[in-house]
This record gives structure tokens, sequence and C-alpha cells, in this order.
């Protein structure tokens, strides 16, 4: 699990979205505070959408708790220079694909 948490944030960060479909399952559950989208596509779309908004987004793993299938990340997302905001998302994966992505903002 901690291979695919670290590939996840990795593409995510390069805004590699090739890799992201790849490691995503074809069900895949985004949701945030802002948006809640399922499906590969419409996950990866959202995806696009946030690297084209905030162009230098970074997210910045402090901390990680893994359980059964079940993946808690501590994270610092970079908005800008001068934003960074506290969010934890929680990760499931099933079959080596993740399954789901909720995240929760500070």
């Amino acid at each position: 699990m901690e291979k695919l948490i670290d590939e996840y944030f990795n593409a995510w960060n390069l805004r590699d979205i090739d890799a992201l479909k790849k490691i995503f399952s074809d069900n895949i559950l985004l949701e945030d505070w802002e948006i809640k989208e399922i499906g590969l596509s419409a996950v990866i779309e959202a995806n696009k959408k946030i690297f084209n908004e905030v162009p230098n987004i970074k997210a910045h793993v402090q901390r990680i708790a893994m359980g059964h299938n079940c993946v808690f990340c501590e994270l610092k997302i970079s908005i800008n220079a001068e934003e960074i905001i506290d969010v934890v998302d929680i990760i499931t994966i099933k079959d080596d694909k993740i399954m789901e992505i909720k995240a929760y903002k500070k």
C-alpha cells in the first residue's frame, strides 16, 4: 500500500495524468470540501481542473497511517508561495488500485 500511495502523490505533484489513470480504479470516488466525482473519467477531469486552476499546487505528505485497505495521510497543500492548507486524505485501496479519496480540510 505504501508504494501505491507514494506513486499517487508523486504522480499528482508531477501532474502525470497517465500515471494517475493507471493507479485509479475505474469506479474511483473523489470527494473533498468542494466536489464529489465518481468514475475514472470524472476524477481525471477534476484533477486536470485543479492543475489548470492552481498551477503551483503541491501536496507535501507529513504523516501516513495505514489500516486494512485504508491509508490516512496528513498533508500540507501548497496553493502558492503564501497559502498552505492542512488536509487529511483518507484513501481506500482495493486490488492494488485507489478506490476512494476523501479529503478533509482543517
